[in-house]
């Protein structure tokens, strides 16, 4: 017998086998975590092929359009992966922790304010890192990112904190460098809406993000901190392509800093 009829016959294919989520929660986070709980229980291991979208449809009274949504955000995440021709597979590496509660992966972001004033201090195009390409889903290597690095100094002190902006260049039309102005005191998602013609949609935060190779010019800009604390915003479109990766750093200082405020 194999793995995906086990897993079929050993789920009754019932709602009611879900946890208790608020009635709030959208329809596709309660499939996203449903698919989790599957994973951390182990019904659904490593390698095992989920039952299609047709059959989730049923199994949650939703369209396929929302299934899709719920699966292609646990993909995006590296959860899952789908294989054409063949279906959607729990990933031999998930890249979240299972442990997690709920997933609520994506938001819908208006920015209330504009954001703080940086100083755009370094500007290039570059061949795109492993882990950028794994974000974007991005097979070619030679696939290339504009990396803008903005640092933000407060009342001419010393640089409080550094972000480090990518942008797949297949995404700019004209001369970026034209609109990077408008970045200095506005957020990137709106700078990708409002200069470079994008349509962002949805946004996700990661905390505890380790220092990359390619981030390490970080620690001449911080004069090589002890220890520094780092979070990435990653920006999508309505069909959750990569638009961009803001990786945010500063010197682990021992206090409150908001990651973002939202209008609730």
């Amino acid at each position: 017998m194999s793995m995906y009829h086990s897993i079929i016959e050993t789920e009754e294919m019932e709602v009611a086998d879900m946890r208790e989520i608020n009635e709030n929660t959208p329809k596709y986070v309660k499939i996203q975590n449903y698919i989790l709980d599957a994973i951390r229980s182990g019904k659904y291991r490593p390698g095992s092929k989920l039952p299609t979208e047709k059959e989730l449809s049923e199994k949650f009274s939703v369209s396929r359009i929302t299934v899709n949504k719920a699966l292609k955000e646990l993909s995006v995440a590296g959860v899952l992966e789908g294989v054409r021709g063949s279906g959607t597979f729990v990933s031999n590496r998930p890249q979240v922790p299972l442990e997690a509660s709920a997933f609520v992966s994506a938001l819908k972001f208006t920015p209330m304010e504009k954001a703080r004033v940086h100083e755009v201090i370094s500007f290039r195009l570059i061949q795109g890192p492993e882990p950028l390409l794994k974000k974007a889903r991005l097979d070619d290597e030679s696939s290339d990112f504009y990396e803008v690095i903005l640092a933000n100094q407060k009342e001419g002190k010393e640089m409080e904190s550094v972000d480090y902006i990518y942008i797949p260049s297949a995404f700019v039309k004209g001369n970026i460098l034209l609109t990077l102005d408008h970045l200095r005191t506005h957020f990137v998602f709106d700078y990708l809406e409002k200069q470079l013609g994008m349509s962002p949609k949805y946004m996700k935060i990661f905390v505890n993000t380790p220092l990359y190779p390619f981030l390490e010019s970080v620690r001449q800009l911080l004069d090589d901190p002890s220890s520094m604390q780092m979070w990435c915003t990653d920006i999508y479109d309505a069909d959750m392509r990569l638009l961009s990766a803001v990786y945010t750093i500063y010197p682990d200082m021992k206090q409150e800093i908001p990651l973002f405020t939202f209008a609730l």
